[in-house]
């Protein structure tokens, strides 16, 4: 479903920092996490988020089809709507303890397993702020290269799915690469660029996914840290509370 993919790999946090280690010892996977939380702000900042508010646009790539997108979040919780001209109105989100979605061609689902937990993540301050919450497992394998950026590469493993595969720059320290299974067995590659300040923070204005079976790019035109967010858009939307009074009947 386009939305899912989308508004699924759109909300990672990220900032400008280094890590450190001796020249002949690999960082362990704390270290590689520490140096970016350090580099986004710090943790301190890190836990003050209390709100995002994003605009911007996604591009369906070689279908030359352009469409607004908002995302408001409010940890836990989290909303992401979508407008496809050609398509129609794509949401989502984390509500109320629910994973839920609402799209054109498939109605209006509540999500469970994988699915339910990457909503999760979307929903949290920062998936490396209290990762223990959301990866049963962390290793840095080696080094990389992205491009022609040298990594940090750290594995983890979510409490729902498949391992997951971060590339972190070594000089900078920003995640400029994320590489994942979705629940359709699809890997997908997720480029992160564009760095700005929002003000402690950083974040990648630009987004881009490729391998799936939509391949997208999503550029923020507005990033709102801890700003007003519509608060009827943390209730969960009557089509999902009916399909939940529904579900509930027949079980």
């Amino acid at each position: 479903m386009i939305v899912k993919y989308i508004a699924a790999a759109a909300l990672c946090l990220s900032a400008l920092g280094s890590v450190a280690g001796a020249a002949d010892t690999a960082p362990s996977a704390d270290d590689i996490i520490n140096a970016y939380l350090k580099a986004i702000g710090g943790k301190e900042a890190v836990e003050g988020i209390q709100s995002r508010a994003l605009e911007g646009t996604v591009e369906i790539l070689y279908m030359a089809i352009k469409a607004p997108i908002t995302t408001y979040s409010k940890p836990p919780s989290v909303y992401t709507k979508i407008d496809i001209k050609e398509i129609g109105t794509f949401e989502n989100g984390y509500t109320e303890g629910v994973a839920w979605d609402i799209n054109p061609m498939e109605g209006t689902r509540i999500l469970a397993g994988e699915a339910k937990a990457e909503m999760m993540v979307r929903g949290a301050k920062n998936e490396f702020l209290d990762w223990k919450s959301h990866f049963k497992e962390a290793k840095c394998t080696g080094e990389s290269m992205v491009g022609e950026t040298p990594c940090h590469t750290l594995e983890m493993t979510p409490l729902e799915g498949p391992v997951q595969t971060f590339h972190f720059d070594k000089v900078s320290g920003l995640l400029v690469q994320h590489v994942m299974e979705n629940d359709k067995g699809y890997t997908i590659t997720a480029a992160l660029s564009d760095y700005k300040d929002v003000g402690a923070l950083k974040f990648p204005h630009k987004h881009r996914n490729t391998g799936g079976e939509v391949e997208f790019e999503v550029t923020w035109s507005k990033v709102e840290i801890n700003g007003e967010v519509p608060a009827d858009k943390f209730v969960l939307p009557e089509a999902v509370r009916k399909l939940q009074e529904n579900q509930a009947k027949k079980d």
